[in-house]
């Protein structure tokens, strides 16, 4: 037959449309269609396109539309021609909404106009504010009517009032206030930030988790990221961190002790972090004024870490070979750490001190195996990796990093074979 599809006649006298190619038995199946459509890379002008097709097939990629699309998109295809009217049953499939561009220059905090958009987006339930100016990341909580919504994005500091964060504003000017309510920050990122502000950040947080009772806790206390990174974080401030916000998973931070002092210092560090609970998952730092596999040996309750600092070998090869405790190569005894990422420099100088001061690849690897449990997966790089092998330092940590591997494959081969055992006796 010529033409791509013909009628028949079905019992009841009426005419039915037999679709014979397979792109027309695709708009016949939804399930089908579903799957084609999340699958494909698809542009958001190739959805509507879809969707406009055939009726059969139209829901399918219109809700996917909606799912892929920020409010500024979709205004835009409908001032090109779209009828929105055609596509408003599918608002509620809308999970995302990406405000456009606010300057926020010359104001301290942009509006948000909650009931409006939950108003017309049913099934919203994250907002992602495009705003110029502010340099201090956020993701923060909302509720409304019964709803709970996550609004992103950046806020400017309120400098020069002496809480730089105030815990009881919102970064948002809340239309529909008393109704809606600001439940606290989840997430506060700092990279943007100027560095002389970065201490400003951290004592308004901690200051208001030591000023709230536990019948009135902070809104602090929901934080489950903070991104301190740059930022030195004294021990008695990780403590109030970590005990003020019992839901924090992710810190990054710089470690700094004293050399003099190493031995107090690690002991506290490690106390602390295990009286924190199973909430911290993971925790990036840059250390300061200890060897970096010091630093690591005693992070080790933490199931992820990124440790970047300096390996200064021969001053922990001393202390482990004297029996110095916090130098010993072994794991800590409630270690829990499941994957380390380290980041290592070498101290200044390094290649002009004589052959047998010069770090051994093979021994500081063996050393790196047996401080972390032997299920622990460990990557090895050099603080400065994005350089490629064009120095001996670089050069001398690929060498660690392999070798490192190495006695990891063989570890786990190990305990493969002894589990093995186990079975075949019981």
């Amino acid at each position: 037959m010529s033409s791509a599809f013909y009628s028949s006649s079905i019992p009841d006298g009426t005419t039915s449309t037999i679709y014979e190619t397979a792109p027309q038995r695709v708009y016949q199946m939804p399930e089908l269609l579903h799957i084609i459509v999340h699958f494909l890379e698809m542009e958001k002008q190739d959805l509507v396109n879809l969707a406009l097709a055939a009726k059969e097939g139209f829901p399918v990629p219109a809700s996917e539309l909606y799912a892929r699309s920020s409010h500024q998109c979709l205004s835009s295809l409908f001032d090109q021609g779209c009828n929105s009217d055609r596509f408003a049953i599918y608002i509620k499939g809308v999970r995302d909404l990406e405000i456009p561009t606010i300057d926020t220059a010359d104001q301290d905090r942009p509006v948000l106009d909650l009931p409006r958009w939950l108003g017309q987006y049913p099934g919203l339930r994250r907002i992602r504010m495009r705003l110029n100016g502010g340099n201090l990341y956020s993701v923060d909580q909302y509720h409304y009517q019964g709803r709970v919504v996550k609004v992103e994005g950046f806020r400017t500091p309120q400098l020069g009032q002496g809480n730089i964060l105030a815990a009881d504003q919102p970064p948002f000017k809340l239309l529909g206030y008393p109704a809606v309510t600001w439940l606290g920050c989840l997430e506060l990122w700092t990279r943007e930030l100027p560095p002389s502000d970065l201490p400003l950040v951290l004592d308004s947080i901690v200051k208001d988790l030591e000023l709230r009772s536990t019948l009135r806790p902070s809104l602090w206390s929901k934080l489950r990221t903070l991104d301190l990174k740059g930022l030195n974080l004294p021990l008695p401030s990780l403590e109030v961190l970590l005990g003020g916000c019992p839901n924090l998973a992710r810190l990054s931070c710089t470690l700094s002790c004293s050399g003099s002092d190493a031995a107090r210092y690690m002991t506290t560090l490690t106390d602390i972090l295990r009286r924190s609970g199973p909430s911290l998952t993971r925790l990036s730092c840059k250390t300061k004024g200890a060897c970096v596999l010091m630093f690591a040996r005693h992070l080790g309750v933490i199931p992820e870490l990124i440790v970047n600092g300096t390996l200064w070998w021969a001053r922990t090869k001393v202390m482990a070979e004297n029996g110095l405790r916090i130098a010993e190569p072994v794991p800590l005894k409630d270690a829990k750490v499941g994957c380390v990422h380290l980041l290592l420099r070498m101290p200044r100088g390094w290649l002009q001190q004589s052959t047998h001061e010069i770090p051994v690849p093979h021994e500081v690897a063996q050393y790196i195996r047996n401080i972390f449990p032997p299920s622990a997966y460990i990557d090895v790089y050099g603080a400065d990796s994005d350089s490629g092998l064009t120095s001996h330092e670089n050069l001398w940590t690929e060498i660690l990093r392999v070798t490192v591997r190495s006695l990891e494959a063989k570890d786990h081969e190990k305990t493969g074979a002894e589990s093995a055992a186990v079975m075949a006796v019981s």
